[in-house]
């Protein structure tokens, strides 16, 4: 049996989600996971970036791989502010073992179709 390695993402957002903008026309999405490492490290690292799903460009570079709050109990966490409304994006993680390079890094979960608008619901009953 294969162990999963890398960064997982446990919590905070799902393929196809819409975050609703605020007065500013941005959002902030909150994420909890937890990370795995398959070979000997002295330090690890969880980084986070979205992307544009058309361009593949960061979103902004205040989103462009930002370091995630990575404990040594396996878990992590991260908050991504100011994320603009639009979309389509795609979120990326990954793990940096030992101050590597980030073209290094074991890439981790991704969840894609991410949007920031507005959410409307719509109800009632037709006799």
């Amino acid at each position: 049996m294969q162990q999963e390695t890398g960064v997982i993402i446990e919590s905070g957002a799902q393929d196809w989600q819409i975050f609703q903008q605020d007065r500013d026309g941005a959002a902030v999405i909150r994420l909890k996971g937890r990370w795995l490492a398959d070979e000997a490290h002295r330090t690890a690292r969880v980084l986070v970036r979205l992307v544009d799903e058309e361009t593949y460009e960061p979103v902004s570079l205040a989103l462009e791989w930002r370091r995630a709050t990575t404990r040594q109990d396996g878990s992590w966490s991260a908050v991504l502010r100011d994320v603009p409304r639009g979309g389509l994006y795609r979120l990326e993680t990954g793990l940096q073992l030992n101050g590597g390079p980030v073209e290094w890094v074991k890439r981790g979960d991704m969840v894609h179709h991410l949007g920031v608008g507005d959410l409307w619901v719509i109800a009632g009953q037709s006799n």
